[in-house]
């Protein structure tokens, strides 16, 4: 999510950071689905929601959240705290940046001008990225995403002949990612599936094993199954598998076939973390919801 925030300076100049102002503490409110540090308050809804009730008083608790502030090219971190406060009869959020940090020198040097940050919730933690100040960062992932249907593009039809659709553009980049780093770190030979969902191979076909791709080594002999996550925000939040894919991985622990799972959490178009899942490792899951669709019975139809 993209929200607008300014460089300033408050309690007569002695402290600075960033002001959060009242539209984008509103807009943060639909992700911010997560208890204050102190668990106070449920959510930043619930903590709206008190100011609204409190008819003119202002001892409503401030919500707060640890924070990880990154820049642009996710290379320098801060952990630092965000905390949005009443004030008045609205609200009031403000990230503090202690003297002698890589931000502070940002944050005289910006003072008094407002930008564009890409805000990223979490369970514990949120993460606040940094434009480059030479280019509004909406415009800046926009260009990325760019560059990632054209590379998924052509390679897709050079290699098949086929449009990938809209909504797996960027799961595909990221499988084509995994391509290259078996290739060239693993030193393996990857068989990509796209566009078919079934192995290229015909030993392995028989399988009847669901995933991305299959990788031999230089003789041509079966190493492993990878399938291949892609999300947007930080490490450790939870993937989505399919059935075929769940029931496949266990297929493959009972057979003790290498069946990894590689998720790739992500900024845009680029890594915060390549995390690979093993055989050894527990999946921890939850049920996420039924497709359902309804059948008329002859009881329904005699209500009609």
């Amino acid at each position: 999510m993209f929200v607008k925030m300014g460089f300033k300076k408050w309690t007569k100049g002695t402290q600075a950071g960033l002001r959060i102002y009242t539209d984008s503490i509103n807009k943060l409110s639909s992700i911010l689905e997560f208890p204050s540090r102190d668990t106070q308050w449920r959510s930043l809804r619930d903590f709206l929601h008190a100011i609204e009730l409190s008819q003119g008083r202002t001892n409503v608790p401030p919500y707060s959240r640890n924070l990880q502030i990154i820049d642009s090219s996710l290379l320098k971190e801060l952990s630092t705290t965000m905390t949005i406060a009443q004030h008045d009869h609205s609200t009031q959020g403000y990230i503090t940046v202690s003297s002698g940090t890589w931000l502070r020198i940002i944050v005289e040097k910006f003072m008094n001008r407002n930008f564009y940050f890409e805000f990223v919730s979490g369970d514990n933690i949120d993460l606040l990225i940094l434009p480059d100040f030479k280019l509004d960062i909406r415009k800046q992932r926009k260009n990325e995403l760019n560059i990632i249907e054209k590379k998924v593009y052509f390679k897709s039809l050079r290699k098949s002949n086929v449009v990938p659709l809209e909504a797996n553009i960027i799961g595909l980049y990221f499988e084509l990612e995994e391509v290259k780093y078996i290739s060239e770190k693993e030193k393996l030979i990857p068989f990509h599936r796209f566009p078919n969902l079934n192995s290229k191979l015909p030993k392995i076909a028989e399988r009847n094993i669901s995933c991305d791709i299959d990788v031999c080594d230089n003789q041509g002999h079966f190493v492993k199954f990878v399938e291949v996550k892609s999300l947007y925000g930080l490490p450790g939040r939870e993937f989505n598998l399919t059935i075929n894919e769940y029931k496949s991985r266990e297929i493959c622990c009972r057979n003790r076939w290498e069946y990894e799972i590689v998720v790739y959490y992500r900024i845009g178009k680029q890594i915060l973390k390549r995390l690979v899942i093993t055989p050894e490792m527990k999946l921890i899951t939850r049920p996420s919801g039924y497709w359902c669709n309804f059948e008329k019975t002859s009881k329904n139809m005699k209500e009609l």
